[in-house]
C-alpha cells in the first residue's frame, strides 16, 4: 500500500488523463486500447499482490497498512480545525492526489477501509463514528442525526 500511495497511484491518474486526451484526438482508439490493456494487467498484478498479502497474513488490515478505524478514533478527539476527510473505495487515491495538488495545500494519507461486511442496514462500516446506533432516526450519544 505504501508503494501505491507514494508512486503507483500516478499510473492510474496517467491512464485516465491518456484516455481523456485520446477521446479528444482523432484516430487514437488503438493507443487508448493498448494503454488500457497494460493498465488492466498492472491493476491485476497489484490486486493479486495485495490479496496474497492479506491471505498469507490472515489479519486486517494487512501489515504496513493503516486502518480507517485510526481516522475514526481521532476525528472527535482533536480540536476543531478546517479539514476534509474523503473515504473512497476502489483505490481512487489517484483522484484524491490530483485534488490535493489542485488545492495546493493539505496532506494526503492512505488508509484501508474495513473488510466489506453484511449488516442489517445493507452497508459496510464506513461511518466515522464508532458509537452510532440506528433506529427510526439515526441517533448517537449526545445528539440526533
Amino acid at each position: 500500500m505504501e508503494a501505491y500511495a507514494q508512486d503507483w497511484h500516478r499510473i492510474d491518474l496517467a491512464q485516465w488523463r491518456l484516455l481523456a486526451g485520446a477521446r479528444q484526438a482523432e484516430e487514437m482508439e488503438l493507443l487508448a486500447a493498448i494503454a488500457s490493456r497494460f493498465h488492466a494487467q498492472c491493476l491485476d498484478a497489484t490486486g493479486r499482490a495485495f490479496y496474497d498479502s492479506f491471505r498469507d497474513q490472515g489479519v486486517w488490515p494487512p501489515p504496513g497498512c493503516k486502518s480507517i478505524a485510526e481516522v475514526a478514533a481521532r476525528l472527535y478527539e482533536e480540536p476543531p480545525v478546517r479539514r476534509a476527510i474523503l473515504v473512497v473505495d476502489a483505490l481512487r487515491f489517484d483522484l484524491a492526489a490530483a485534488l490535493c495538488e489542485w488545492l495546493g495545500e493539505g496532506t494526503l494519507e492512505a488508509y484501508v477501509a474495513n473488510v466489506p461486511s453484511e449488516t442489517y442496514v445493507g452497508m459496510t462500516s464506513l461511518l466515522p463514528r464508532t458509537d452510532v446506533r440506528t433506529g427510526p432516526w439515526l441517533e448517537w450519544e449526545g445528539g440526533h442525526a
